[in-house]
């Protein structure tokens, strides 16, 4: 034989024993063992014609009881370590100092508080405390302090809006929040946080304190003791701290008796003496010698020399400095405790663990006894550490234990210093797990049967037999996949019975507990230096001066050492830095103590970095030595033990040379050379990013050594995510819990992991994301007029480069619109060198690389000019000249030094003169949002008297720009002409508008007031900008408004005084259209004036008056509250449309309070058609009697402004009786249905409702022309009536559990569909509203909502959803957002006339239909449950819900789609948002007990028949989820967690099989919730909609299976056959059960590996008689067999019917599993493209959407995809993925014969051309790609595939299916004997030499088996096994030492360069000895395996395998040949 290649194998196996070893990734993918533990000595020769290559395989294996027991492993240690007894008893291990120095790692204090979370950052100022009115933080740059509301803090226990933190033993003191004290001595709350980690105490602000300690505090508002002798105490009383070394702050006066107490004013005092701190804004006196003072600002100070800052004196001894600086000799060294013994315990993963496992440690000693918990894996991956401080010298016994995992201890002996114990989940590839050196300890995972922290045979026989069954718990499933399979047993083996030393080497190092840690002169940081101690937390370093590192201005760390020469000996330090940023230059300053305990002169050591990439450090003296590991970490030997005073840490340098140096640890060990080594592991190369739309897919070359890689992503100045993968991809589609943002740059960066080790990252590279379409038009598109320009701004839109702004004159043509020249990068644009007061139209455009966007809406906006406004001048009390003092004003004030500008007359301090000299350049201003308007008064504003007590009620100002520049608040105090003071509390300031537009306010007193003297303030809405007041004008009171007012008797205007006649009215109108005197100006309101007389006249004449609105006390948003989800809205309609500047009046009236009262109702401004930003707007809180309102302008854009008026109801009341009517505004019919129930009364209400809106809607465009149009309302005047934008058709419909706010218009249109007379159109419009609630019941009861719920919070929701129509953004029709759904105009007409749908007493469908699919979408938007809802998803199951009909094609989802992805054995989400849908809807058809429109008015009905009333009730409440076991329900795990658990808790079973089916994979919480409840026997995840309603009709008793799954029910005739190359169909049937009965068939997929059944899930068949074709494209030259088990419909399983094997062997066809498609110039007629639109919000109702070209990848050649070819087209197939491909397969459908094609694979750098040619005529056609050399197939590695087309412009192209091929791969088989074709088994005739060496003999007699082969013989090898999955051999030894003994060759045509991707073919030949007993086997079958290395057999695996072959009953004989001839 040419080239032949002989391998021999002598094969010895451990039957049944079994072993997996962690091998190299191979081709990206992770390749298992066979079971058998293989050790392989090679032995090779090479001939000219020959290769011999010859392997003997012996094993040897005793099976033993084993435990992880630290005491009973191992070979033992020298030197005391280690040491194991040979008989197996325990030995004491010792740990010693001496033998075992290490480092520890001490953890950070029990608190971090928030950093500076104040406006103005840092500490926050001292000072007066205000508030901002929307809840943020604001700055007051007056001096007092910060303004602060509701903003939380940092990482604080509670939050802060400043934060100071004192590392000191002094404590600190300051604002606003929580402050936590880890220390001994107490913890103090208040306002603000503050954080003091020593032994002094804290103190702060006004709140709440807590001491835990023996040393409290206590604070409050008045008077604060403190007997204690370290406490604090403070106040804003007095505040007496009698004790000697206290503190004391307030805002009164504090007293301290002591002989170092503090005192000071208006602010926050310290106590300086010791080393305390003080500050206030006034002057600190401190009596002590060695105190601090300071005033605004907070001092945080380390020392004990003390800080003090500020801008007043101080007295004493301390350092005036603004910003932190201590020095190395004042550094407050904290006190050493007794006992300074540490032990640090840190555990990591050694694999990726994908669940959470929970250690505990114990650590016991003589009179100690401590432990701690450390989770690790899942969410948890990387490692966590425990520290057990204050140790007393001695012996402790350390225990380590999880659930699942072996019980570790060890013996740790403490003598003063620090001792770490590191382990790991598993051996770390690369330590050296030998007795006496050091490496980390091992948990071995695994204890799987007893729970007995002990892993040994039993636990062995539980792992294979979960396998085996495909099948097993929690615990089975070791690395948390939620499968438990062959990876689990790798697992199990890793540490199984392994030899090697499992023991820990002890790392010694200093105990925190004698550091103190501080920064140095002019170094300010970042975050918690005692953390730091512990590698508990970095730290920034900053130059105090913003300047840059460098070595004139350095940061500086000092430590201080206070302890025992034990405690502080060490001999190196190890510093963690950040990568990106190294130190790259260093000084080190050393103090030590010599061996008598003398402090030495200071050492400083200098070191700087040689080489680009900082590997290293170099000494400038050789004494101490410095390297970089590869962590990053400077390591520090300081050669030798030194037992330390003090250690100076200089950076002078780092390599971006920047002004910040982060270090995240540092460590002073003591046994540097005893430490751990690191593992030696590769750092991933050839990273390669490549962005797609909002995605960047990943990938880099495979590392050795490895268990996963860390994937780190950033952007610049933001902080960095990182994911953990296991294989060498990744696609990235998020960062920091946000989707990627196209042309936002995003670095990537990869790291290789091991157990807790990181290999370093690669080089990190960037990716930007491109969209794949032009933009969408810009949203929110505001104009603002400013002095000749207009500012724009909109919403900052994504996939948008630039933006485009266009402009006119409004009066101008549309062709007048300009572009503005430039691309404007910012989402905002100011147009300049316009016009004076001219009005301009605006839209704006977005582009990008693709094009541009259609043009935004168009906003309006009118310039202003440099004038002034002109205010009111009617009845003007201060009149006078310009630049003159106004008349009767003698007095105008400020307490603002300098605060005046441009203003002659202010010539002396504190003289306002300027805001009433009738000239608008001068102006009083002050740098501040709140000059007393919104927070005190007290002496801000202005202040002005007059020449006499005058009666006002009203004055104006206007500001220096008189524009609209946001002012809000009011605060207003007067004094009588008897000089008494009277307080009006905060008011609304009323924006008005002279005829130009400019700006001013004017100020309204709740009643006319006799004022001498008047101050007030006022403030912005946001706390920001400046307050400027250029004019203020006064007014002498006019009585006449409350004169007309007071004609009424009533609040609501309805009743006239009986003294009232028409002379009355007469004579008031006369008055009114009286001008003034002076200005000749008339009564600024006389057109709402002149309509309270028409409306008195009215009265007076008995005609009809408007209806005052009835409010519903019941519909509150206070009854509403803990129902946790939104859309809920409590507005009541008012009847009343009014546009923005209209003046109205509204009149409240209630049952019990007094006119005048404040009323609970706040009145709601909305903007009619609005977009979902600009929609409405709070305009103030009501009061009884009469209210004058301007009414708001809510948005810029170019349309009618205005719409509907609204009240909120804000009591909790049912008394509250309210009634609510307008004067002003147009009326609108409304209908009020709301509680009302008599069917009759209903009909009534709405046929006078649809009178009323037929006249008014007839009536629209008059009521326009009148009201609006010829209006005075500059907003309205002239514009002309449009249809859907006119603000007149806004009109409400109230429901009991619905408001639809539509147009009028549209409602009339809508109720005429079934009939124009007004009974039809009410009956139509009825019929709607009850199916809407009937609708809305029904989602309620989902949701577990009940009227007669026990509970308030599972009630009905007393507010209401509100359906509005609403402006649409690009491509939506409708949408949720916050309390309302918007809808388009073509939409709400459908809202009126839905119809009726109609259902039985049971709940089953008749007819009708609810709602389209999209308005229960949007409603379910709103109502999602926030703990499990996913957007787009389950908001889909009330639209499902709405439209389900009990059949399977009545759902929106396929679900042929769902069986698809429970039975495909993936983990995430299916990709389609309806199939995901199927997860939730199948829950409810498993577990709900009635038909899907069935409801129950009994409360406990509902929750016992409805599962997701089950899930929402426990998701609001969860103490009322079971709990059998006593585990309660906990929702803190996320989205799918919590989902999971309320499952089980909803069904009262353990349905995680259900959810795993879908894809979750629950974590260690989740399961063990789920373990209480019995598991779910059902198969859940086949019901569909007919299954569940069959099930309800015939009841749960009705199955003939059971539940045990014994009934043999599949049909006698079902069974497998191999039609196509791979492709195998299944014929199903099924017997003894009824065909009605049957649902489907679970299909299940089996193939052998090492003689043992894998099981798969592969597919589910519906239909009792059916055809299931399984498409195999994974595996090739295999043999398979199926399981097939009926599913009836009640979701019971029959017993499993096994069916005949088959073998697939095919063209090496691709799984296409993943793939997509996508073409270029093929035209497909009816299919346009699928838009461009970036909107999230939005979600297409159709059905789900598949695409021609979808069908050239489905697996089906009678889908054919056609198209027109264009000029160059091009089909992509993209992966998704790395493959490995060697051809191409088409399935033609017409058109290609005689088309030239060329094939390019995309994958390495540049795209490669692999064949070229023209199509035959054939129907398929393989192409493959073939090398240069044209003798072997070429393979390519390649993520994508492209087919180009030649074909003539305008052809017709028809592909039926594409298929991409992959190496055919190895294939083994039994050779036929050439007589009577059967398998060659049998007794060899004679001796058979196969090879040169006199032992290359097969002796007669030999039993011998041969077969064919195809592979490599370099790399396979073959193996036999009977029917019982047991190896072929001759079987010796018994019990455990079962050994089965065989040998084979392997005869082939070996490549010379053994390249595992070469295939040959060959032939096998595998024997035992003679007279071997082979009774028992009576089938064989062979098993293929291959390698990756020939050498060490990694990453052995099976490859292929035979069908079983029957064992002839008497062995024929055979005869062999050197040809490998084979005869009978």
């Amino acid at each position: 034989m040419e080239r032949a290649g002989i391998r021999r194998q002598k094969v010895v196996y451990s039957r049944n024993f079994f072993r997996y070893n962690e091998y190299p990734l191979c081709l990206g993918q992770a390749m298992r063992q066979r079971e058998e533990r293989m050790k392989w000595e090679v032995k090779g020769m090479k001939r000219k014609m020959a290769f011999l290559l010859a392997v003997i395989l012996t094993v040897s294996v005793s099976l033993m009881a084993y435990a992880v027991e630290a005491d009973s492993v191992g070979q033992g240690q020298q030197n005391g370590a280690v040491s194991q007894d040979t008989e197996g008893e325990q030995d004491t291990r010792t740990v010693s100092g001496a033998v075992e120095p290490g480092t520890a790692q001490t953890p950070g204090e029990a608190g971090n508080p928030g950093e500076g979370s104040g406006p103005n950052g840092g500490a926050g100022n001292s000072g007066a405390q205000q508030e901002a009115p929307d809840g943020s933080s604001a700055q007051n740059p007056e001096g007092t302090g910060n303004i602060t509301g509701n903003q939380t803090g940092g990482s604080g226990e509670t939050g802060s809006s400043a934060a100071t933190q004192d590392p000191s033993d002094a404590g600190a003191a300051q604002g606003t929040g929580t402050a936590q004290d880890p220390s001994g001595s107490g913890t103090t709350q208040g306002t603000g946080t503050a954080q003091d980690p020593s032994g002094s105490g804290t103190s702060q602000g006004t709140g709440t304190a807590q001491d835990p300690s023996g040393s409290g505090t206590t604070q409050g508002t008045g008077t604060a003791q403190d007997p204690s002798g370290s406490g604090t105490s403070q106040g804003t009383g007095t505040a007496q701290d009698p004790s000697g070394s206290g503190t004391t702050q307030g805002t009164g006066t504090a007293q301290d008796p002591s002989g170092s107490g503090t005192s000071q004013g208006t602010g926050t005092a310290q106590d300086p003496s010791g080393s305390g701190t003080t500050q206030g804004t006034g002057t600190a006196q401190d009596p002590s010698g060695s105190g601090t003072s300071q005033g605004t600002g907070a001092a945080q100070n380390p020392s004990g020399t003390g800080t003090s800052q500020g801008t007043d004196a101080a007295a004493g001894s301390g350092t005036v400095q603004g910003v932190q600086q201590p020095d190395a000799g004042g550094t407050a060294v904290r006190t050493a405790p007794e006992h300074t013994g540490q032990v640090d315990v840190c555990i990591g993963v050694a694999q990726v663990l994908n669940k959470a496992a929970e250690f505990h440690v114990a650590l016991k000693g003589a009179s100690v006894d401590k432990s701690d918990v450390i989770r690790v894996g899942g969410d948890s991956i990387g490692k966590g550490t425990v520290h057990f401080e204050e140790l007393p010298d001695g012996e402790y016994r350390l225990t380590v234990s999880a659930r699942g995992y072996a019980t570790y201890s060890q013996t740790v002996k403490v003598e003063g210093g620090a001792y770490k114990v590191n382990l790991l989940t598993g051996f770390q590839e690369g330590m050296p797990y030998e007795a006496g050196k050091a490496h980390p300890g091992v948990l071995a995972i695994g204890d799987v049967a007893g729970g007995d922290g002990v892993i040994n045979e039993a636990d062995k026989t539980a792992m294979v037999d979960a396998v085996d069954q495909g099948a097993g718990s929690d615990l089975t499933d070791l690395n948390g996949d939620g499968i438990v399979d062959l990876a689990d047993l790798e697992y199990f083996a890793r540490t199984y019975n392994d030899p090697r030393d499992m023991q820990a080497g002890v790392e010694k190092a200093v105990p925190r507990s004698v550091i103190t840690a501080a920064a140095g002169n002019g170094t300010q940081v970042e975050g918690d230096m005692q953390a730091l101690l512990g590698n508990d937390g970095s730290v920034i370093l900053r130059q105090a001066e913003g300047k840059d590192i460098s070595e004139s201005n350095p940061v500086i760390l000092n430590f201080e050492f206070n302890g025992s020469r034990a405690s502080t000996t060490m001999d190196g330090i190890i510093i963690g830095n950040k990568s990106d940023n190294p130190v790259i230059k260093m000084a080190v300053n050393i103090v030590y103590l010599d061996e008598n305990g003398i402090e030495q002169p200071p050492v400083e050591k200098e070191f700087t970095i040689e080489g680009e990439n900082g590997l290293s450090l170099v000494l400038e003296e050789s004494v101490v030595e410095a390297k970089r590991d590869g962590q990053g970490n400077i390591r520090l030997y300081l050669g030798g033990q030194i037992a330390v005073k003090r250690v100076t840490l200089i950076i002078k340098g780092t390599r971006q040379s920047s002004n910040l140096a982060e270090i995240s640890k540092v460590e002073f060990v003591n046994g540097m050379e005893e430490r751990i080594p690191e593992p030696q592991m590769d750092i991933p190369k050839n990273l390669a990013a490549v962005a797609g739309s909002q995605q960047i897919s990943l990938t880099w070359d495979p590392c050795v050594n490895v268990t996963g890689y860390e994937v780190a992503i950033r952007q610049e100045g933001r902080e960095t995510d990182t994911i953990m993968v296991t294989g060498n991809s990744l696609v990235i589609t998020s960062y920091l819990d946000d989707e990627l943002t196209n042309y936002e740059k995003y670095l990537v960066k990869v790291q290789a992991v091991n157990g807790a080790w990181r290999s370093g990252y690669g080089e990190e590279v960037e990716a930007i994301p491109q969209p794949g379409g032009r933009p969408d038009p810009p949203d929110n598109v505001k104009a603002v007029g400013q002095l000749r320009s207009i500012a724009v701004s909109w919403k900052k839109m994504e996939d948008t480069l630039s933006y485009n702004v266009y402009f006119k004159e409004k009066e101008s043509g549309d062709d007048a619109y300009q572009k503005i020249a430039s691309e404007i990068k910012e989402n905002s644009f100011t147009i300049p060198d316009l016009k004076d007061l001219t009005a301009y139209n605006v839209y704006v455009t977005g582009v990008n690389e693709l094009g541009e966007s259609g043009p935004s809406l168009v906003a309006l906006a009118t310039t202003t000019d440099s004038e002034p406004a002109v205010m009111i001048k009617y009845k003007r009390i201060n009149v006078g000249e310009p630049g003159e003092k106004s008349a009767h004003i003698i007095s105008a004030v400020t307490n603002r030094i300098s605060s005046m500008k441009d203003s002659p007359l202010d010539t002396e301090a504190n003289t306002a003169w300027g805001t009433v000299d009738n000239d608008p350049k001068s102006y009083y201003t002050v740098n501040s949002w709140d000059d007393g308007g919104f927070n005190a008064l007290g002496n801000h504003g202005l202040i002005y008297e007059f020449d006499e007590a005058y009666m006002m009620d009203r004055f104006a100002f206007h500001d220096v720009t008189s524009r609209d520049t946001g002012y809000s608040y009011v605060k207003v105090r007067y004094w009588d002409e008897d000089g008494n003071a009277t307080d009006i509390p905060r008011m609304w300031l009323t924006r008005m508008a002279d005829k130009d537009g400019r700006t001013y306010y004017m100020v309204k007193l709740p009643q006319a007031v006799k004022a001498k003297k008047i101050q007030f303030g006022v403030a912005r809405t946001v706390a920001s900008g400046t307050v400027s007041i250029s004019e203020v004008y006064f007014y002498y009171y006019d009585s006449l408004f409350d004169d007309i007012m007071a004609l009424y008797q009533d609040d609501l205007h309805m009743v006239l005084k009986s003294e009232v006649t028409q002379e009355t009215i007469d004579a008031l109108r006369t008055r009114i259209n009286t001008p003034d005197e002076v200005s000749g100006e008339l009564h600024p309101d006389r057109q709402l004036l002149e309509r309270e007389l028409k409306n008195a006249e009215d009265i007076l004449k008995a005609a009809d008056l408007s209806e005052p609105v009835r409010i519903h006390s019941t519909i509150t948003a206070a009854s509403d509250g803990g129902k946790k989800f939104g859309g809920l809205n409590a507005w009541q309609p008012l009847g009343v449309t009014a546009a923005a500047g209209d003046k109205i009046v509204v009149y409240v009236g209630h049952n019990t309070l007094a006119t005048g009262s404040d009323a609970k109702l706040r009145l709601i401004a909305t903007q009619y058609n609005s977009e979902a930003a600009a929609m409405y707007k709070v305009v103030q809180t009501l009061k009884t009697g009469a209210n004058e309102i301007t009414v708001p302008k809510i948005w810029d854009l170019d349309y009618e402004s205005g719409g509907a008026l609204y009240v909120e109801y804000t009591g909790d009341s049912a008394d509250d009786q309210y009634a609510v009517r307008v004067s002003g505004g147009v009326q609108v019919p409304i209908l009020d249905l709301y509680h009302v129930t008599d069917e009759a009364e209903r009909m009534a209400k709405t046929v006078a409702y649809v009178e009323k809106l037929g006249t008014y809607v007839s009536q629209m465009e008059t009521l326009h022309q009148t009201e609006h149009h010829d209006s005075d309302n500059a907003l309205m005047a002239g514009r002309e009536y449009k249809n859907e934008t006119c603000i007149l058709g806004a009109s409400d419909i109230l429901l009991d559990t619905m408001m639809l706010s539509l147009p009028a218009q549209q409602i009339w249109a809508g109720s005429g569909e079934n009939g124009e007379d007004t009974q039809s159109r009410a009956r139509t419009i009825l019929t709607s509203m009850d199916a809407m609630e009937d609708m809305m019941y029904l989602f309620y009861q989902h949701k577990g909502l009940n009227a007669n719920a026990p509970d308030q919070v599972d009630k009905i929701p007393a507010c209401h959803q509100n359906i509005r129509y609403q402006r649409m953004f690009a491509d939506a029709f409708m949408y949720a957002s916050g309390n309302h759904i918007g809808i388009g105009w073509g939409s709400t007409g459908g809202m009126v006339n839905c119809g009726s749908l109609v259902f039985d007493e049971k709940g089953i469908y008749q007819s009708g239909n609810y709602f389209g699919w999209g308005i229960a979408h949007e409603i379910g938007h709103c109502i999602n449950q926030g703990a499990y809802a996913v957007a787009e998803i389950t908001n889909n199951y009330f639209a499902v819900l709405a439209q389900a009909k009990e059949r399977n094609d009545s759902v929106r989802f396929k679900y042929e789609n769902v069986y698809k992805k429970v039975t495909s054995n993936t983990s995430g989400r299916a990709s389609n948002v309806f199939t995901q849908l199927g997860m939730y809807w199948q829950l409810h058809l498993a577990y709900d007990n009635g038909y899907n429109f069935r409801t129950y008015a009994d409360y406990n009905e509902q929750l016992a028949n409805l599962f997701f009333a089950r899930v929402d009730t426990y998701s609001r409440t969860t103490s009322k989820a079971p709990a059998p076991g006593g585990t309660a329900l906990t929702l803190d795990g996320g989205t799918d967690q919590n989902l999971m658990r309320l499952g089980c808790a909803a069904a009262e079973k353990n349905i995680l099989a259900f959810f795993e089916r879908w894809g979750m994979t629950p974590d260690e919480g989740t399961r063990s919730y789920a373990a209480q409840f019995p598991t779910e026997t059902r198969a859940i995840y086949y019901v569909n909609d007919e299954a569940r309603a069959y099930r309800v009709e015939h009841g749960d008793t009705g199955s003939v299976l059971g539940t045990e799954g014994t009934v043999d029910a599949v049909g006698d005739s079902v069974a497998a056959r191999h039609v196509e190359a791979n492709k195998v169909e299944i014929s199903l049937s099924s017997k003894g059960i009824p065909a009605e009965d049957v649902l489907g068939y679970e299909i299940v997929r089996c193939i052998y590996e090492g003689g043992k059944v894998q099981k798969e899930v592969v597919g589910f068949a519906e239909g009792g008689t059916a055809t299931y074709t399984d498409v195999i494209a994974t595996i090739n030259n295999r043999t398979v067999f199926y399981e097939v088990t009926l599913i009836d419909k009640y979701l019971n399983r029959s017993a499993v019917k096994e069916l005949a094997p088959v073998k697939i062997e095919h063209d090496g066809s691709l799984d296409k599993t993943g793939w997509t498609v996508s073409t270029k110039d093929l035209a497909v007629e009816g299919e346009t493209g699928t838009g461009s639109s970036n909107n999230t919000l939005y979600c297409d109702p159709d059905n789900e959407t598949t695409y021609a070209k979808d069908n050239l990848i489905d697996n089906k050649s009678d889908t054919v995809f056609t198209a027109t070819a264009g000029q160059a087209p091009e089909i992509m197939l993209n992966f998704n993925k790395n493959l490995i491909v060697a051809g191409f397969k088409i399935t033609a459908g017409s058109g290609l014969a005689g088309v030239d094609y060329q094939i390019v694979t995309y994958g390495g750098e540049v795209p490669v051309s692999v064949a070229e040619g023209t199509f035959g005529a054939a129907a398929v056609q393989t192409i493959h790609f073939a090398n240069s050399a044209g003798k072997y197939i070429s393979t390519h590695e390649a993520n994508a595939v492209k087919l180009i087309l030649k074909p003539a412009a305008g052809s017709q192209v028809s592909i039926a299916e594409l298929d991409v091929l992959g190496v055919t791969g190895d294939n083994v088989d039994f050779r036929r004997t050439s007589d009577d074709n059967s398998a060659v088994i049998g007794i060899l005739s004679e001796d058979f030499k196969y090879g040169d060496n006199a032992e290359d003999v097969i002796p007669a007699g030999a039993i011998v088996f041969a077969g064919a082969y195809k592979g490599n013989a370099a790399y396979n090898s073959v193996l036999l096994f009977d029917q019982d999955g047991n190896n072929v051999g001759r079987v010796t030894g018994t019990g455990d030492e079962v050994q089965v003994e065989a040998s084979s060759i392997i005869m082939a045509d070996v490549p010379e360069g053994g390249d595992i991707t070469d295939v040959r073919n060959g032939t096998w030949i595998y024997w035992v000895d003679a007279g071997t007993d082979l009774s028992g086997v009576k089938k064989v079958r062979a098993e293929l395996y291959r390698v990756n290395d020939a050498q060490t057999q990694a990453g052995q695996r099976v490859v292929s395998d035979s069908l079983f072959e029957t064992m002839p009953e008497v062995l024929p004989s055979v005869t062999l040949d050197r040809d490998a001839g084979l005869q009978k």
